[in-house]
This record gives structure tokens, sequence and C-alpha cells, in this order.
């Protein structure tokens, strides 16, 4: 194994143990309703889909690859509703989303490739550029979207 794969499986173990310590503190406060953003593969959210308490689960995914995953792994479950958006302060724009190889660290802001950490991820990405494409998607606001679901 490299040195490259090292560092990631490194930072892969660490986000595992800070999403369970997450949701070891969630069941303790019985939750009616989940809220994913960026949802990715939905592995947040599935570990909650037993609990008969949480009667709602809305998923937010900008990347449409992701978006379309999502939909098809949750078709059977009407409890879950995914939406194609980008949670932002501004509600209702065009943005572009820049796609990374890792892409559970794609983004909305601006890549500055002369920044620190643009470089690191490079490193640890064994890569000369980790932004490979962009694509379009609609923001939207939390709070103007529960509003309107009222």
């Amino acid at each position: 194994m490299n040195f490259f794969k090292i560092i990631n499986s490194l930072f892969k173990f660490t986000e595992i143990k800070h999403q369970a310590n997450i949701f070891n503190y969630l069941k303790k406060i019985k939750l009616d309703s989940i809220i994913d953003i960026a949802a990715h593969k939905g592995d947040f959210s599935r570990k909650f889909i037993n609990d008969e308490n949480i009667k709602n689960f809305f998923l937010f995914e900008p990347q449409l690859k992701f978006y379309k995953y999502l939909l098809n792994k949750f078709k059977n479950n009407k409890k879950i509703k995914i939406y194609n958006v980008a949670i932002n302060t501004v509600n209702n724009k065009i943005k572009k989303i820049a796609l990374n190889i890792d892409p559970s660290t794609s983004s909305l802001a601006k890549i500055d490739k002369n920044s620190l950490l643009y470089k690191i991820k490079n490193i640890i990405l064994n890569s000369k550029d980790n932004y490979y494409s962009s694509q379009r998607v609609k923001t939207l606001r939390l709070d103007y979207f529960f509003k309107k679901k009222n």
C-alpha cells in the first residue's frame, strides 16, 4: 500500500468514527426527522432507516450522479424524499459545483489552485488536479424549503 492510500484510509477511518459518534448521540434524543445535506450515497441516513420514531427523511444531494444513485437506492421507501439541490445561503440560484476525485470533497466554493488545502488534497489523492469537472446545480435555503413545505 502506498503512502497516499494509507493517508486516505486514515481520513476515511476518522470520518467513520466521527459519524458513529454523531449517530450514537442522535439515537439518544429521539428524532422524528432526518435532514441529510450532501447525502452522497445515503450512508448516514441509512443508519436510521429502521428507527420507528423517524417519520421523514430529507436528503439533499447536489451531484447528479449521487442523486440518481439515491433515487434508485431508496425508491421503495416512502419516508425518504430526495432533492437534487445544493443547500446554500442563496435561494434558487444556479451555481457550479466543482467535482472532485474524492466526491465527498466536491465544492460550490471557487477553487483556489494556490491554496494550501488544494495542494494537500492533490498530495493525498496523488493527483495533479483533483477537480476533474463541474456541473450546474440549483441552490436552496433550508428555511425557504421548510416554510414552503408547511
